[in-house]
């Protein structure tokens, strides 16, 4: 009987002795997020759609925040919703909360809701209308079926990759170990991996592959390898990608940075990119993709960038000769701001990210950019 255990959450932790000189690595579940869509008819005569994305968060109660959309199937207008899905039911209401469905589900329900692939359903729950000012209205909701977001995913499972490689030193090496006690030249390695089922696309390092299961993993030990590599005297590759995702898109975004003896190495890497789950492939995500780049557009966002310098010793970059390296952080569809990454160098890198207000950038966003219905 599959667990029913909604969120997958494994914490690993890595424990070593000073004189471990044997290489160890580790490729261990981290979280998922799971994808469905939902049939049925609403008083027995009025088709609707459910689309549903789980968050990876897990209370006490077990219950786990979705977010989507439901629409009528003859108007294909997409209502925004969320709620909670529990080992019990499933509760979800429109943003005015003048809308709800709640659904009673059993073990079985749940283990077909959270599977992963299509199949039938015999759920039946209440739509409940109370709009302000008038009477409260509640019809009768059946679903009939379950099947996989756009009929292409069902999963997002996430993988904490941790590497750690110790031998004895070199000569040289031997110098700046003195300072610290240490015996060992000691290189660490630490990322999330993604797998998407049951598209089985392995996503590593922000680049997406076609691959099987047993393919993915080995290619993910094969990164870990590459980076407790000698190529530095001792240190780490220390780096967090997360994921969250909409009934649109999977949003990645992380940051990485080599340390040489507990300092910094200059060049920090971020990353973000956009999975499209439609189409299942990135999405391009360059400005010139994105919005109208002109001269009121780069006006417009150098004036945002003094703003957030205000009071800083730096001069203010020009923001022309960044648009390039820009990468935009849309977030959610009812986020107020979006995270701008202009690229800018080591030494003025802590003034990198900056909050703009979609409202700002709208006038400038294309009508066939993937991220247009964000705005």
């Amino acid at each position: 009987m599959k667990r029913l255990s909604i969120i997958l959450l494994l914490l690993f932790h890595l424990t070593f002795a000073q004189d471990e000189t044997k290489d160890f690595e580790s490729f261990e579940p981290a979280f998922s997020i799971y994808f469905f869509t939902l049939k049925g008819k609403l008083d027995s005569k009025y088709p609707i759609t459910i689309k549903l994305v789980t968050n990876i968060v897990e209370d006490e109660n077990h219950a786990v925040n979705v977010k989507g959309v439901y629409l009528y199937d003859k108007f294909q207008k997409n209502i925004p919703i969320y709620g909670e899905l529990k080992q019990e039911s499933l509760e979800l209401f429109t943003q005015t909360e003048d809308e709800s469905f709640i659904f009673k589900l059993t073990q079985n329900d749940l283990e077909k809701i959270l599977d992963d692939k299509k199949q039938p359903l015999n759920i039946t729950g209440e739509w409940k209308s109370t709009p302000k000012g008038k009477q409260s209205k509640a019809l009768r909701v059946v679903l009939s079926e379950v099947d996989l977001l756009e009929g292409k995913i069902s999963r997002l499972d996430a993988y904490s990759m941790k590497a750690r490689k110790s031998y004895e030193p070199t000569q040289e090496q031997k110098e700046w170990l003195e300072y610290s006690n240490e015996k060992l030249v000691t290189y660490y390695y630490e990322d999330n991996a993604f797998f998407i089922k049951p598209a089985n696309i392995g996503i590593l390092e922000l680049e997406a592959k076609n691959m099987s299961f047993e393919e993915f993993e080995k290619a993910a030990r094969e990164q870990m390898q590459g980076y407790v590599s000698n190529d530095f005297a001792g240190g780490s590759y220390e780096a967090f990608t997360g994921a969250r995702a909409d009934t649109k898109a999977i949003s990645f975004g992380g940051s990485g940075e080599y340390f040489y003896r507990s300092t910094p190495h200059p060049n920090t890497i971020y990353s973000h990119a956009v999975f499209s789950i439609k189409d299942l492939a990135f999405v391009d995500t360059s400005p010139s993709a994105f919005v109208n780049v002109n001269k009121k557009f780069i006006n417009a966002f150098q004036k945002e960038l003094v703003k957030a310098w205000e009071g800083d010793d730096d001069e203010v970059p020009n923001v022309e000769n960044y648009i390039e390296r820009m990468t935009f952080n849309v977030g959610d569809k009812d986020d107020e701001n979006i995270l701008v990454h202009f690229g800018f160098e080591h030494a003025i890198r802590n003034r990198d990210d900056i909050l703009i207000p979609k409202a700002n950038i709208k006038p400038f966003v294309k009508k066939s950019s993937f991220f247009y219905e964000y705005f």
